[in-house]
């Protein structure tokens, strides 16, 4: 019998508004793909119990933006649920929220 187990995470979509016709967003190459491409986002950590905390440290490790560096949308969360089916059934929860509407160090790619 597969077991089931909840596995957390929290990410924010960063994006900048550059104008009225053109918003650039930041997607990072996965580690572990190629070809898969997401905002930055990881795991909650033991211990983390408010995704919000969790979603800043993810993008402060994986894109070098500290959160004096965005201004985060209040109110907004989105709650993405993804089952992967393998040996194992795992049901995945992402909590991307708190959208970033502005980046005050733009970023050179």
């Amino acid at each position: 019998m597969a077991s089931t187990k909840e596995v957390r995470a929290a990410g924010i979509m960063i994006f900048r508004i550059l104008n009225k016709k053109q918003i650039e967003y930041l997607l990072l190459q996965a580690s572990y793909a190629e070809r898969h491409w997401t905002a930055p986002k990881g795991h909650v950590d033991p211990g983390e119990t408010d995704e919000l905390v969790t979603a800043k440290r993810e993008v402060q490790e994986e894109s070098g933006l500290h959160p004096q560096d965005y201004d985060i949308i209040d109110g907004f969360t989105s709650v993405l649920n993804v089952i992967y089916t393998s040996l194992n059934f795992v049901h995945h929860t992402v909590h991307f929220g708190f959208l970033v509407i502005h980046v005050r160090n733009l970023i050179s790619v």
